[in-house]
């Protein structure tokens, strides 16, 4: 996996805020689309696939990631808020917000567990970083 297995000094150099952890959203804003790409990229699924209402895990963890980095990145519109759980279900097609709460705590569950989700998942907070590295 890419981000545990650099080295523990290079990983605070190259990390500020660890989602990880539990700590508050990231004052960086990045759009929801933006998010819906670089999942899209890092899981190897089309954009259009995260509308799909398929219980099926490989779907459904590509949306728990959306939801999660959602959550973490996007901001309410004119406010310092992260992006509130029904706005971020009905920008997915979810039933309701509680699929979006649901979604990111598994999110951050499966990330803990590792496998497959964890290292998509470190990618994908390695691409975030680059972009907002890049924004400065």
């Amino acid at each position: 996996m890419i981000v545990r297995a650099l080295d523990e000094h290079d990983l605070v150099d190259q990390v500020r805020l660890d989602p990880r952890q539990g700590e508050g959203p990231s004052v960086v804003r990045i759009s929801f689309a933006t998010v819906r790409r670089v999942v899209g990229q890092e899981f190897g699924l089309p954009e259009a696939c995260f509308t799909l209402r398929s219980r099926r895990p490989f779907y459904a963890w590509r949306r728990f990631a959306v939801v999660f980095w959602a959550r973490f990145f996007c901001k309410e519109p004119c406010s310092p808020l992260p992006m509130s759980y029904p706005n971020i279900a009905q920008r997915l097609g979810l039933r309701d917000h509680t699929t979006a709460m649901h979604g990111w705590r598994r999110a951050k569950k499966l990330w803990a567990e590792g496998g497959e989700f964890g290292a998509a998942m470190d990618r994908c907070w390695l691409a975030f970083q680059e972009l907002s590295d890049g924004r400065r």
